[in-house]
């Protein structure tokens, strides 16, 4: 696979524990102190063993226990053999061995080599495309927009664009990035569109809007540093800091998904949150961090 990204946020929606419980209908979330959804509490998460080259699905799986341990199972509607591995990489009373059998039944039926190192985006694509992950509540509503600059060429077109990971492009903040993937482009000339498939093709503005109002429970979002030099083939990585909010329009942060290392070669780690506490997990080695190391992977 061709590593495309390089950081992967996951945010959940904002909520005091007091709402929390108005929306556990909804959400399904645990309304108890100092206990998470699903059994999961506010100690430290279990390192996962590297089977040679899997830190990129052990950062993936710890980010998707991340997202049960708040807003709840039925959030990610997980099935087996993804239900199980999250259900055993939580359980202290499961032994090692059984641990690393699911996580390689889990490689198996996604056709993925223990011995290759994957992209972190694309495994996750692969779990939808599995069926083992239906993150119908982490979708993200938006719309393709077209508005030509002429009013006299009609209102333009709208159309749904749904994205269960929002891919945004590097900048100094999350925030200005998510700005800048909302910026409309303004299209003329032989890149201009045609209102009906036989007129003139006229000048437009085009680009994406998340619709505000209706923003799931959880969401992803990846910044995508590597690119491709389409004349050479040269994959590169983007250096550029960017810094790392809290929160992200009404959803605070919960876990941060890292690529370290070049587009050959690299390693992957996850930073999670339990509670108030944030955690850094590199394969089976996990230790508490304080937030400003969190607000600094992106730099």
């Amino acid at each position: 696979m061709m590593k495309t990204s390089s950081s992967w946020f996951w945010f959940r929606l904002l909520c005091t524990w007091n709402l929390m419980l108005g929306l556990g209908g909804a959400l399904g979330v645990n309304n108890t102190p100092g206990i998470l959804q699903g059994g999961y509490n506010n100690g430290p998460p279990m390192g996962i063993p590297n089977l040679r080259n899997t830190c990129y699905m052990n950062s993936l799986l710890q980010s998707l226990q991340s997202i049960n341990a708040y807003c709840g199972d039925n959030t990610l509607n997980t099935t087996p053999p993804l239900s199980i591995v999250l259900m055993h990489i939580n359980d202290p009373n499961v032994n090692q061995d059984d641990r690393v059998e699911a996580i390689q039944q889990l490689l198996q039926v996604l056709e993925l080599d223990s011995k290759t190192q994957q992209d972190a985006t694309e495994a996750y694509q692969l779990l939808q495309s599995h069926n083992l992950l239906h993150p119908k509540s982490l979708t993200v509503q938006q719309d393709d927009i077209i508005q030509p600059l002429n009013k006299i060429h009609g209102p333009g077109k709208s159309t749904p664009s749904p994205a269960t990971v929002l891919t945004l492009p590097v900048t100094r903040s999350l925030r200005r990035s998510l700005k800048e993937y909302q910026r409309l482009e303004t299209l003329s000339g032989s890149n201009g569109w045609r209102p009906t498939p036989d007129s003139a093709r006229v000048s437009v503005r085009k680009g994406l809007s998340i619709r505000l109002g209706s923003l799931p429970p959880a969401f992803a979002v990846s910044l995508n540093r590597f690119s491709v030099d389409w004349t050479t083939g040269a994959v590169r990585k983007s250096e550029e800091p960017c810094s790392v909010p809290g929160s992200l329009l009404g959803h605070e942060l919960l876990a941060v998904v890292c690529h370290t290392g070049t587009p050959a070669f690299g390693h992957y780690i996850a930073y999670v949150r339990r509670g108030s506490k944030w955690w850094r997990c590199d394969d089976d080695r996990v230790h508490e961090v304080a937030w400003r190391e969190v607000r600094r992977v992106g730099r």
